[in-house]
């Protein structure tokens, strides 16, 4: 049982929000039964850990959880995340909690050493239904996640208070081997998969003999969070601060929260740092910097300090994700710094990537080498986005003043040529989640949606308006517009789509009103979307909302992986009791 309380300030300025008693957390078992094989077990109950937990419910996988603490870790760590993570939220039925308590849309700006802004991002509601940026509160975030698992906990046992040290993998299964922190006593159990969401010193990893490969910035940083009294000077913006004495982050957050983040110099001690007469006159000049205002620096009157830690940022990646029957997510497969708030968005789009076919081979209708599409799907979106980070952190931690004046100057230079400012201001430069190597068809070019997110748009359905994906739901879809899509499909495509269960949908344009197994597109936004990509008259969307295919991309759309040795699911579930 949590409950998350915020004491309101004299001036009302603090957060109000006390959150109903709810059980957050499938009731904890003291210890498994150690005979049972558990479709899957997850290692790891952060963010990614439990969104794949919240898949594993709603696809019924026996599972257990294993994490060594015993409740939600209660400070901020992760604070941002975009369209794509709330549309994930979205598919597991959480988004409408989750966003009650977010900062929407929260404007990104870049300023100099004296609060003058030189770039800006603003972001926009995309067609994955959802602003392009988003800030939450991290315990208020973990407590729906949880929350969601709990609600359909049917075939979950919790297991917290536990470590997991070793994995072993075997033919039919994986051991995990767990044992009590600080104790001897430990036990074994088996799962059919195992998921290591357990960060970035990963035990599971290490297990297994993999090394993360990559660098590390020479530069530790400095956070200071703490409770909002009052308002704080300057505009209500998350800011970049681009000094290049003390580049840092200025960041409004949800729940009365307030976050002040700086790079230290390698001859200051942290320690030294932390002493109240020390870090108040730092933290007032810092915030003076984003305020515009020299002398209009935060003091104790305006942010009660609840924590200030210091750590460094790091570019890594595992070499393999997958190694057996067990898979690596998030900080476990990859780290990336902060800059671009994609790290525990990252390691939630592992998981919405790879439960589902977890599911299907467990059911028999795909081979097990199915699941080698996880890391050819994801690792060149977490590239790409690693990249991208690196270049917005490039932005704000240039050091020599001469190139930093020449980066002011460009960079408002930018901001006055229409196209460019556009594409930035709109976060165009964010990298698309695309697919070009997986579970897709082999179609990848400048016309085609192929590995792409379906758009998620207002639609109409039997029961009334929603979103697409709420409509579409969780499993294949084999759309036609305006058609029955069978009637463009070859024979063995069709029995090979309804091999993996896939729902025939006729799509009908200009209207709301439609029958059973279809959808209405009222306003043309699917019918254009069709057009755009060559006419096309089908498209197979995947349980993760992406396109598997179209059928103007002139290529097969017989899906691989579903062979005469992959079981059928009558015979698969017998084979898993």
């Amino acid at each position: 049982m949590a409950t998350l309380q915020e004491r309101p300030s004299d001036d009302g300025l603090a957060a109000h929000r006390t959150a109903e008693s709810i059980t957050v957390d499938v009731p904890s078992s003291d210890k498994p039964d150690e005979s049972k094989i558990y479709d899957l077990v997850i290692v790891g109950y952060g963010p990614a850990g439990v969104t794949a937990a919240n898949f594993a419910a709603q696809l019924g996988l026996e599972t257990l959880i294993v994490e060594r603490e015993t409740d939600i870790f209660p400070r901020q760590r992760a604070i941002a995340c975009d369209d794509e993570v709330l549309r994930i939220f979205q598919s597991i039925g959480l988004v409408d909690k989750i966003r009650a308590t977010m900062h929407e849309g929260l404007t990104m700006t870049f300023v100099t050493a004296k609060g003058k802004e030189i770039l800006r991002l603003a972001p926009e509601i995309s067609d994955n239904g959802y602003y392009q940026q988003n800030f939450f509160h991290q315990p208020w975030l973990e407590q729906e996640l949880r929350a969601g698992v709990a609600r359909r906990a049917e075939t979950i046992t919790m297991l917290s208070g536990w470590e997991a040290f070793d994995v072993t993998n075997h033919t039919e299964n994986a051991t995990v081997e767990i044992r009590k922190p600080g104790t001897s006593e430990s036990f074994a159990v088996r799962g059919r998969y195992v998921l290591g969401c357990d960060g970035g010193s990963s035990p599971i990893r290490k297990a297994l003999g993999f090394a993360m490969g990559g660098t590390s910035y020479p530069d530790k940083w400095f956070d200071v969070q703490g409770e909002l009294l009052r308002r704080v000077p300057g505009t209500p913006h998350f800011k970049f601060i681009c000094d290049p004495v003390r580049p840092g982050v200025d960041c409004p957050c949800p729940g009365g929260m307030h976050r002040y983040e700086w790079r230290c110099a390698q001859s200051e001690d942290i320690g030294h740092m932390q002493k109240h007469d020390v870090l108040w006159p730092m933290l007032k000049e810092f915030s003076a910097k984003a305020s515009d205002e020299p002398d209009a620096g935060i003091d104790e009157s305006h942010v009660r300090i609840e924590r200030t830690w210091d750590y460094t940022f790091h570019v890594r990646n595992a070499a393999e994700w997958r190694i057996g029957r067990v898979m690596l997510l998030g900080d476990a497969a990859h780290i990336m710094p902060p800059f671009a708030g994609q790290g525990m968005s990252a390691g939630i789009r592992d998981s919405a990537n790879i439960v589902w076919k977890i599911k299907m081979v467990l059911d028999g209708v795909v081979r097990p080498e199915f699941l080698d599409t996880y890391q050819a799907e994801r690792q060149k979106h977490v590239a790409e986005m690693t990249k991208y980070s690196q270049l917005l952190g490039s932005i704000v931690l240039v050091e020599n003043k001469a190139l930093a004046t020449i980066r002011n100057w460009a960079l408002r230079l930018m901001r006055r040529i229409p196209g460019i400012k556009a594409y930035t201001m709109s976060m165009k430069a964010k990298p698309a989640p695309a697919i070009s190597a997986g579970f897709v068809s082999s179609a990848r070019g400048r016309n085609t949606p192929t590995g792409t997110p379906f758009p998620n748009i207002d639609v109409g359905t039997p029961t009334g308006r929603m979103l697409s994906d709420d409509a579409l739901g969780f499993g294949f879809r084999v759309l036609g517009l305006d058609c029955d899509p069978r009637e463009h499909l070859p024979a063995e495509a069709i029995e090979a789509w309804e091999r993996l269960g896939a729902e025939f949908m006729r799509i009908r344009t200009g209207t709301l009103i439609v029958g059973p197994g279809e959808i209405g597109d009222p306003v043309g936004r699917l019918y254009e979307w069709f057009k755009k990509y060559g006419n096309a008259k089908v498209a197979i969307v995947r349980p993760d909302h992406m396109v598997y295919g179209v059928d103007s991309d002139n290529v097969s759309l017989i899906p691989p992986f579903v062979g005469s040795d992959a079981r059928r699911r009558s015979d698969a579930a017998a084979h898993r009791r």
